[in-house]
């Protein structure tokens, strides 16, 4: 996979709202933790289901399709670096909190010694960090 260097909108494009609000959350973020990597991640669930909606078959004939009998899945979760362009990818067997904070882990390691600023969106895996972060807060 390749992908070219995108930039968090500059000042020059107004975005809306809701999307400014999080663009100065970001830079405020950034100007306390100069070193911080920005991370936007994300993970998705791949199945492996045979292609029943596109077998072609001749007219009146029942079409053959071949299946395992097992319907394997991975978790793919990834982060990228929207200045640089950097992805970490990893997949897993399932897509649950451990292997959510494995992927935390994998994250950790490729930017060894700096903070991490994680853009998430709202699925569940995710909400351990934010059960996490709430108790550490009390």
């Amino acid at each position: 996979m390749e992908a070219a260097s995108v930039r968090v909108r500059d000042s020059r494009s107004a975005p809306g709202a809701e999307k400014g609000g999080l663009v100065r959350r970001l830079k405020r973020l950034k100007r306390q933790w100069p070193r911080a990597v920005l991370l936007v991640m994300d993970s998705t669930v791949l199945r492996w289901f045979p292609p029943l909606r596109a077998v072609w078959a001749p007219v009146g004939e029942q079409a053959l399709v071949k299946i395992t009998g097992e319907n394997a899945k991975r978790t793919l979760w990834g982060a990228i670096n929207p200045r640089t362009g950097r992805r970490v990818v990893m997949a897993t067997r399932r897509g649950r909190q451990e292997d959510f904070m494995a992927f935390l882990r994998a994250l950790r390691a490729a930017y060894p010694g700096r903070p991490l600023l994680l853009v998430l969106d709202h699925p569940r895996p995710f909400n351990a960090v934010r059960k996490s972060r709430a108790e550490s807060e009390r």
